[in-house]
């Protein structure tokens, strides 16, 4: 009873949150206009992985309470930030599934990229006004901690946000950004688990930092990485990359190439689970999530540390622990191995 209660008033304020959030404009022409659904993941991508039109969202490997744990196509990582017409011009190159069977080029990852990034100011500018309805909403709740929850927002908004106009100011003048691709592989079967989004790693495999996530200086600039999962209609692709520009991954992509095929799918599931959100899943697997006792664990392992975490000894602790996660990815089930491919 107190899960469905929790769900009901996170629902009802992230429903009024993300409509406060919306001004009448559009996000990429700035015209004056009615939103669409926007997918964050091609709907035809997601599609693949349905079950009479369901698919499971990542909420089954938390299992919170908090959010849905299956949706519908239509409703699967949408956002309503842009007009129609930017919607089916902007990308139109990347959701064509005959372009992805191959190595794709700048101008495909531009497009990507551009999505990934609009999905991630959509999520700041609905956790920013989240932040602001929760603390008129709720009783006892830390208002310090709120007010540093929504200037956290603000600074990654702001950082998108510079992005975003940087990479749609070259598409529109058909000038190309350089990418290095550090992993794309064709499977000849259909993943069950579909994602597309940006993600930014702590450390390495040998507990390396890459990103100091805690550094909230306004010239500290995070680095991200781009992943996509795209089961299709026999196939798969794992398409996972970078800015050229970007320095701080160096030694992640060298112990990233080191490894074997299979420990490379696995790694990415683990990273999956560890850092992203908003990835779908095929129902036909959510006997073996919830039973799995090592996805509950790795699902629930990261905690983001307080921004206010007072004890020195136990930030550091955390600050340790979060830079070692990715050894733990041995020990995970592979479920971007055929094992667990769709069977149409």
């Amino acid at each position: 009873m107190e899960n469905i209660k929790i769900k009901e008033f996170y629902n009802k304020l992230i429903k009024k949150a993300r409509e406060q959030s919306r001004n009448k404009y559009c996000l990429c022409c700035n015209k004056e206009t009615s939103y669409i659904n926007s997918h964050s993941i091609p709907r035809m991508i997601l599609k693949k992985i349905s079950d009479k039109g369901m698919v499971l969202t990542s909420e089954s490997f938390y299992n919170t309470g908090a959010l849905p744990e299956s949706k519908g196509l239509n409703n699967s990582g949408t956002f309503k930030r842009i007009c129609k017409k930017c919607d089916s011009t902007l990308f139109r190159d990347y959701e064509k599934e005959e372009n992805l069977l191959k190595e794709p080029s700048n101008k495909i990852l531009m497009e990507i990229e551009l999505k990934n990034i609009l999905k991630l100011i959509d999520h700041r500018l609905t956790f920013i006004e989240f932040y602001k309805q929760l603390w008129i909403k709720a009783y006892g709740i830390d208002k310090i901690e709120m007010q540093n929850n929504i200037r956290v927002n603000k600074i990654d908004y702001d950082e998108f946000k510079e992005q975003f106009i940087y990479i749609k100011k070259k598409l529109d003048e058909d000038e190309l950004i350089e990418y290095d691709i550090i992993f794309w592989k064709k499977l000849n079967y259909v993943v069950p688990v579909a994602f597309q989004g940006q993600l930014k790693l702590h450390g390495d495999l040998k507990g390396n930092t890459i990103n100091d996530i805690y550094n909230f200086d306004s010239s500290y600039k995070i680095e991200y990485l781009n992943l996509c999962i795209f089961p299709l209609e026999k196939e798969s692709i794992i398409l996972l990359y970078q800015r050229k520009e970007n320095i701080r991954y160096d030694k992640f992509i060298n112990q990233f190439k080191e490894l074997g095929e299979e420990e490379k799918l696995q790694l990415i599931t683990f990273i999956i689970i560890m850092y992203c959100e908003d990835y779908f899943i095929n129902p036909n697997l959510e006997e073996e999530i919830k039973k799995n006792k090592t996805i509950k664990e790795c699902s629930n392992y990261l905690e983001e540390i307080p921004i206010d975490f007072e004890n020195q000894f136990m930030k550091d602790f955390e600050i340790k622990r979060q830079l070692n996660l990715l050894k733990n990815y041995v020990n995970i089930p592979n479920i971007l191995s055929e094992k667990y491919s769709v069977k149409k």
